[in-house]
Formats: structure tokens, sequence, C-alpha cells
């Protein structure tokens, strides 16, 4: 069995202060272990988990995902339901699949 040894990354927290009233100019920074297989078969040498990993730890990523947060609640908020499959133009324009109709057979 292969003997599993995290890896140290390296992650910045806030600014310690000094007793003398003076910051350090740079934040203190902690190791993070990160395990040496993800999923049970992905190694750290694996290009699938390296290119996640610099997916996720890219800047504007954090960016990405607040504004599609934002758009998904914009929508649903300017969406409105209707009962018995009523709907209005705007519903019809954010989602096609109101303006079809339900064609089964009776």
């Amino acid at each position: 069995m292969d003997s599993i040894k995290p890896v140290p990354e390296v992650v910045e927290l806030e600014p310690v202060k000094k007793k003398g009233g003076a910051q350090p100019r740079r934040p203190e920074k902690v190791v993070v272990p990160k395990p040496a297989r993800s999923l049970c078969c992905l190694t750290l040498d694996n290009p699938l988990r390296k290119f996640c990993y610099a997916i996720v730890e890219w800047k504007p990523f954090e960016y990405l995902i607040l504004l599609t947060i934002l758009a998904t609640c914009g929508c649903l908020a300017s969406t409105s339901m209707y009962p018995n499959n009523d709907s209005d133009s705007l519903n019809i324009r954010l989602v096609p699949s109101f303006s079809k109709p339900n064609s089964q057979a009776e």
C-alpha cells in the first residue's frame, strides 16, 4: 500500500499585530496540506488534477462564480410563476419552453 504524504499548500491569513502597534508588511502564511490522492485515483502529478487546481486558484474564478450567482438570482427574481402553466411576455423571453403548449394525448 502507498504511504500517503500530504503536500503543503500556502494560504495567506490576516496580518498579525505586533505589540508595538506596527504591523508586518506581509501577512503570515499557513501551510495547508493537499492529499496525495483525490477520488482514490488522481495523484498530485495528474494533469487533470493540476488543471482543476489551476482553475480554482485563479483569482478571476471567484468573481466569475459570484457573477453567475447574481445572474441566477436576477433571473429567478424576474420570473413570475403563474398557476395552470400561464405566463407573461417576460417569462416567454426568459424561458422559451413556457411558450410551447403541452402536447400530450388525452
